[in-house]
């Protein structure tokens, strides 16, 4: 499944946690404000750089060293969940 982040969400960084913040026509759509841990921050940058699913999962797997049924399980409900408070739209 390919997701792309909704038009004006930014991720920025405040006190040393990564967030992201509904900006401009994204307000109303996604929650103002949310957090993200590293594992999802990582993933983000990952959405960021337009990589597909297959791309995210093989860079997920590489740089925490888990397996590719661990890595998947872990993409989808990252995904899944932003998707649900509408910060990705599924393409």
């Amino acid at each position: 499944m390919k997701y792309t982040i909704l038009p004006g969400i930014v991720r920025t960084e405040v006190c040393g946690e990564t967030m992201l913040v509904a900006c401009g026509s994204a307000r109303g759509k996604a929650p103002y404000a949310r957090t993200l841990n590293e594992t999802a921050a990582f993933l983000w940058k990952q959405l960021e750089l337009g990589r597909d699913e297959a791309a995210i999962i093989a860079a997920l797997t590489e740089e925490y060293g888990i397996d590719g049924q661990t890595a998947r399980a872990a993409y989808s409900s990252f995904a899944q969940k932003l998707k649900e408070s509408g910060y990705l739209l599924e393409e």
